[in-house]
């Protein structure tokens, strides 16, 4: 600074800040500055210095109202400050544009700032708004946001509505903030999710009855070819019995097929039942099945079984899935040999049926899964049967276990109380 002729140079300080330095060059007569010119310039300096430091504290507020103003004007929610008498202070651009979409009313080019709220939110054009917001305005803190719908060009809108207190330390009251999100399109969008999931559901319910039924198709058809078998060979006790299983089958369809009526209830007709003779019967239906030609199914079963207070029908439909699913599991994996395994036995005060196979098992992450709504782990299936067989065995008040190891095979093993009593799900 002496290079450019400068011969005293004096700090500015502001609130113990340096802001700047004045600096002064030599007098015109060349005389040094005497005291009193020095006072006098000590007294201008500590009169500039506070202007000089409001100005860049003006332009530094300036500026970040700058910033604020800019970053409401770029999120596509309009927001909206009213002081404690209800008139707007503030508006971002987007609120402008919502309002001015809604509200033919409010003035196309003019600030509208300082108009009053029951003006912006006219009842004539928005009804509700104002009482709904009235509401929000009475709750402590931030309050939930508010549906609200708006008629415009002949369609409803749909706005998401919040409302913020502001408390000042500087005036009494309170003044707010009022968000406005156009959430129209978003539930457009819901709805068709909804319809899809609504659609997707009724193909589900009906694959999963075209399971349930070809279940008991399959039964009955190996019911008619025993009894052909029986009828070529004349045994008319055979045919009989044959005869009475295949009534019992269409029995069975009959009531899952009213059920449909009540998905969520499960109707039981308990009584004592030999569960041994009920394997029995369904292991030689099921063997004459197509996909059961390059399976055995073998029983191991407990003589000394007591019997078990179940429903017959609903049971015969917990082993025909267990069994139709493992058979499922083993052809899907191309098993040369598969081997299916239904045992019975008495443990304390339960009754145990286990149903083990020798497929490719299941991993440890998918056996909690299992069990759950529409879960499966075939390629073709949709996870209904065993769904069907976790409401039985709920209803039967039994708890089933898994045991499977990779490449080895599964064991469902499931216990029924003796005294077994639905559990209210």
């Amino acid at each position: 600074m002496e290079s450019l002729g400068v011969s005293l140079i004096s700090p500015l300080i502001s609130g113990g800040d340096l802001i700047g330095v004045v600096g002064l060059g030599e007098k015109v007569n060349k005389k040094p500055l005497s005291a009193s010119e020095l006072t006098l310039l000590r007294v201008l300096l500590d009169s500039v210095t506070p202007l000089i430091s409001y100005s860049c504290l003006f332009a530094h507020v300036s500026n970040l109202n700058n910033w604020f103003i800019e970053i409401l004007d770029s999120v596509k929610h309009g927001v909206l400050v009213f002081d404690k008498k209800d008139k707007l202070m503030m508006i971002n651009n987007p609120g402008a544009r919502i309002l001015r979409n809604i509200n033919p009313e409010l003035p196309p080019d003019t600030p509208m700032t300082g108009l009053q709220m029951n003006f912006i939110f006219s009842e004539r054009t928005l009804p509700g708004w104002l009482d709904r917001l009235a509401r929000c305005r009475t709750r402590l803190g931030i309050g939930l946001p508010e549906i609200l719908v708006a008629r415009y060009n002949g369609s409803d809108l749909i706005f998401s509505v919040s409302v913020s207190k502001i408390h000042s330390s500087t005036t009494e009251g309170s003044d707010i903030a009022v968000t406005i999100d156009d959430i129209t399109e978003m539930k457009k969008n819901e709805h068709q999710i909804f319809e899809l999931q609504t659609h997707a559901e009724l193909g589900m319910m009906a694959s999963s009855i075209a399971h349930e039924l070809n279940n008991f198709l399959g039964m009955i058809l190996g019911g008619i070819e025993l009894l052909q078998i029986h009828i070529e060979k004349g045994n008319k006790e055979k045919i009989r019995i044959a005869l009475d299983q295949n009534k019992m089958f269409i029995s069975q369809m009959a009531r899952f097929t009213a059920g449909l009526m009540d998905m969520n209830k499960l109707s039981s007709k308990k009584q004592d039942l030999n569960i041994n003779s009920l394997i029995m019967s369904v292991i030689s239906f099921v063997s004459l099945q197509k996909k059961f030609n390059s399976i055995v199914v073998q029983a191991d079963i407990d003589q000394t079984l007591p019997l078990l207070n179940a429903d017959r029908d609903q049971i015969t439909q917990l082993i025909l899935n267990f069994i139709s699913n493992a058979a499922d599991a083993m052809n899907e994996a191309r098993r040369e040999k598969g081997l299916i395994i239904v045992k019975t036995a008495s443990e304390q005060d339960r009754v145990i049926l286990s149903i083990s196979d020798n497929g490719i098992g299941i991993r440890p992450d998918l056996k909690e899964k299992l069990f759950k709504s529409r879960f499966t782990t075939k390629t073709e299936g949709h996870g209904y049967g065993l769904l069907t067989c976790s409401r039985i065995i709920k209803d039967h008040g039994a708890q089933v276990g898994i045991e499977s190891a990779p490449e080895k095979g599964t064991t469902f093993k499931i216990g029924f109380p003796l005294k077994s009593q639905p559990i209210n799900s």
